[in-house]
């Protein structure tokens, strides 16, 4: 059972009401290896992944059961602009409930079609930032950190769109169950190779390197 105690990492007053968003049109997406064509309705995603300051609003608020990793002290002040890790799919769905009853406006997680496309572009481009991986792009295991950076770390590995982190320091959690519930984007665990968008992922057991991201709704879902 994880510990329920209060994770607050500095002035929550400091917090913005919603996360910054980039809003995807709606459109065809190339989704999946080998790739194939889907419309995917207009959606608004999270500039960056949910980070451990965000994430202890959540919990002073509710109560709710902090990860087990920060037991290790990562809530400090020096970590809170990390992504969150260690949550479970049932966590990040309570989080989206909460920032929809605070903000009034529908927050959820992506679905597996909708995170692809924010990360490929409607070109269906090999990785968020292009063709080809080049220099420091990511938060995986090849940059040797150990552990999550700062989210936004990475700009080089940015979507054209300005979205960060899409591919490193945390895999997503997505609202898409497929022999599991699915995850994206891979970690600081994952080799570079093993990490392109259209690869299809899961949780480990012990929930480490494992995040997500919101998504706004827009079409009454």
């Amino acid at each position: 059972i994880r510990p329920k105690h209060r994770a607050s990492v500095g002035p929550l007053a400091d917090l913005p009401e919603e996360p910054e968003l980039v809003v995807i049109p709606a459109g065809n997406a190339i989704i999946g290896d080998p790739p194939r064509t889907e419309h995917v309705n207009v959606f608004a995603i999270a500039r960056y992944p949910v980070t451990r300051r965000e994430y202890a609003a959540f919990v002073d608020e509710t109560g709710h059961a902090t990860p087990a990793s920060w037991r290790d002290g990562g809530t400090s002040d020096e970590r809170a602009a990390h992504p969150v890790e260690g949550v479970s799919w049932a966590d990040a769905v309570a989080y989206c409930r909460w920032m929809t009853r605070r903000t009034g406006r529908i927050y959820r997680l992506p679905d597996a079609r909708e995170w692809a496309k924010a990360a490929r572009g409607t070109s269906g481009r090999a990785w968020p930032w292009g063709e080809e991986p080049a220099g420091r792009v990511a938060n995986t295991l090849e940059a040797g950190i150990g552990g999550t950076a700062a989210v936004g770390a990475f700009p080089a590995g940015a979507t054209p769109e300005g979205l960060y982190d899409l591919v490193g320091n945390v895999r997503e959690w997505t609202n898409t169950y497929a022999d599991g519930r699915v995850c994206r984007g891979a970690s600081y665990l994952d080799p570079l190779e093993a990490s392109r968008p259209s690869a299809r992922q899961y949780a480990a057991g012990d929930l480490a390197g494992v995040g997500f991201r919101l998504v706004r709704g827009m079409t009454g879902r």
